[in-house]
């Protein structure tokens, strides 16, 4: 109900307090002009009450609702993709949200340059925020209307190739191009950077570029040279806020280049001598290691590589070398087959020769 009084200056004052709305306090010369507004917005009140919650619900508010209820940590890609989501469809209402609404938003999308892969993780963020944050309102049925006409859409999207699932990289340094990199950095003598210790103890360890490096990079406390483990702390891990320790097996003898054969234990003890800051291994910003590979691959006109394909060399490498998922899983931190099988991009002749090695070295028949 409306509150109607006079205040100390001669006017009245209306306020309006409603369950779900924010308060409405207005001024007015005379009692007539204040009741007349205090009733007509009790009747739109009350008509909005009995509207359907689609027609009421925006997908502005039901984004709202995802990110309010979102206990984890959101990522750059995400929070960008559900602001764009906001930005360009967060007007409508639910009921809005028709195949001919979200077909004139891809379109745009297109026309802004957006491909198959990027278009597929705007409508998977689409559906993930109607069918979580949707669950937070009372608008079920038009949450699931929007739900069904985003999948039709994505179906024959997806038969057309309008749509696809995210590129998943299978490339991989060859020997050739390790050696070459390693030459490049090793002849530059005034660089402090290790960059080929860098380059060899990612590929052993099959960690990522801010695990070894940058404000969260490992320290010498985080070795354990006599049990051959590495303290990872805070490690990705998306199912915990911020992520979570992980005590990780240093495994040697799956990585050799040019014939020697690479161990990251003694490759982070070759560190000791160098210049120190916080006790780190690799006191180095993650900018300053991305230059200097970007600069390097240049120079040798090595196409296509990024510092992040070493982690799926270093995965690929275990498995080649014999060990099997759970010993895989326990270095790389992957907590699914079909997670780590991203990363798992085997050569058939490195296979062939690992399993006859490891056959020969165990006294059994091939």
């Amino acid at each position: 109900m409306a509150s109607i009084f006079k205040t100390a200056s001669g006017k009245w004052r209306v306020q309006i307090r409603r369950k779900g709305h924010p308060a409405i306090s207005e001024y007015f010369s005379s009692h007539a002009e204040a009741v007349k507004y205090a009733r007509g917005l009790e009747v739109d009140f009350d008509r909005q009450k009995r509207t359907p919650a689609g027609l009421r619900t925006t997908f502005g508010a039901v984004v709202d609702a995802y990110e309010t209820n979102l206990k984890k940590g959101m990522g750059t890609t995400k929070a960008w993709n559900l602001s764009m989501l906001r930005d360009r469809l967060g007007h409508l209402r639910l009921e809005e949200l028709t195949k001919t609404q979200l077909t004139e938003f891809i379109k745009k999308r297109e026309v802004e340059g957006a491909g198959p892969s990027t278009n597929g993780q705007t409508m998977m963020y689409l559906k993930v925020v109607l069918r979580y944050g949707g669950a937070q309102t009372d608008a079920d049925d038009a949450v699931a209307v929007a739900l069904a006409n985003v999948q039709t859409l994505w179906d024959a999207w997806r038969h057309t190739g309008r749509v696809s699932h995210s590129n998943e990289r299978d490339r991989r340094p060859t020997d050739e191009e390790l050696v070459q990199l390693m030459d490049y950095f090793d002849s530059r003598p005034r660089s402090t950077l290790p960059m080929t210790d860098i380059m060899l103890f990612a590929i052993c360890t099959a960690m990522r570029q801010g695990e070894i490096v940058g404000r969260k990079g490992i320290t010498f406390e985080d070795l354990d040279v006599e049990k051959r483990t590495l303290l990872i702390r805070k490690r990705k891990d998306p199912t915990t806020d911020g992520g979570r320790d992980q005590v990780i097996p240093l495994l040697a003898g799956h990585v050799a280049v040019a014939g020697v054969t690479y161990d990251p234990i003694e490759i982070c003890l070759r560190q000791k001598g160098a210049r120190r800051m916080m006790n780190r291994v690799f006191p180095y910003s993650k900018p300053t290691i991305v230059n200097a590979w970007r600069v390097a691959c240049s120079a040798l006109s090595i196409p296509d590589l990024h510092f992040h394909d070493l982690r799926h060399d270093g995965v690929s490498r275990m498995f080649e070398y014999g060990y099997d998922i759970p010993q895989v899983a326990a270095v790389s931190g992957h907590k699914s087959w079909k997670n780590l099988q991203r990363y798992t991009n085997l050569r058939p002749e490195n296979i062939k020769a690992s399993r006859r090695n490891n056959l020969e070295t165990a006294n059994l028949p091939a």
